[in-house]
């Protein structure tokens, strides 16, 4: 997975956080990624390889995407922090650090 400071930017435009919990986090998706079929399929796709989401389930009827991820590979406070595109290199870091650990 190729995951830049860019695509944590595109990916934080594309989603705003309707519920957190920290290991639980429910997202409400934008009108745009909803009517792009191949779009939220390909971000779909790039979930499924982030090594600290448990678990995760999109309701596209509704446009929301709730995950159960692990707090002690991700702390809960950089998801609020991505969504608002702040802390992205300490973000990236996150995902290279989970990267190299492999």
């Amino acid at each position: 997975m190729d995951i830049t400071t860019e695509t944590l930017s595109k990916i934080a435009d594309s989603f705003t956080i309707v519920h957190h919990i920290p290991g639980r986090i429910r997202l409400r998706a934008n009108m745009t990624i909803m009517a792009e079929a191949n779009r939220h399929q390909d971000l779909l796709q790039m979930i499924r390889q982030i090594p600290f989401i448990i678990d995760f389930k999109p309701n596209l009827l509704i446009g929301s995407l709730t995950l159960h991820y692990d707090t002690s590979r991700f702390e809960p406070a950089l998801w609020e922090a991505w969504l608002r595109k702040e802390r992205l290199d300490e973000i990236l870091g996150c995902f290279q650090f989970q990267k190299e650990s492999k």
